[in-house]
């Protein structure tokens, strides 16, 4: 079993890797979400209908309507790519010379 603080020691010690090799960091990510994609992918047409989105990525089923932007019922790696570029994830890595917002105090 894990505990609440060891989940949390993880994944303070991932971060702090990945302030060190940003590059390795996002690659590995990426190596993931690729994984995961593969997985989901039932069929292997290389795109994601919403009942295979829903069964194997249900954090993106649930925003499907808003990735499958020509409206086909399936979403590609392609509308998945203009999608986060058009909604940047809130937790995303600051770049190089981008400071972290300010904690407030309390």
């Amino acid at each position: 079993k894990l505990t609440r603080e060891e989940m949390r020691s993880a994944m303070h010690a991932r971060m702090a890797q990945c302030k060190q090799d940003r590059d390795r960091c996002r690659a590995a990510m990426k190596e993931r979400f690729e994984a995961a994609w593969k997985r989901a992918d039932t069929d292997g047409d290389g795109m994601l209908s919403k009942a295979e989105a829903e069964q194997g990525m249900p954090r993106l089923a649930r925003h499907f309507d808003q990735v499958d932007t020509d409206r086909d019922g399936r979403i590609t790696l392609a509308e998945m790519d203009a999608a986060r570029a058009r909604q940047p994830h809130p937790r995303r890595m600051p770049k190089p010379d981008t400071a972290p917002p300010a904690q407030p105090q309390g």
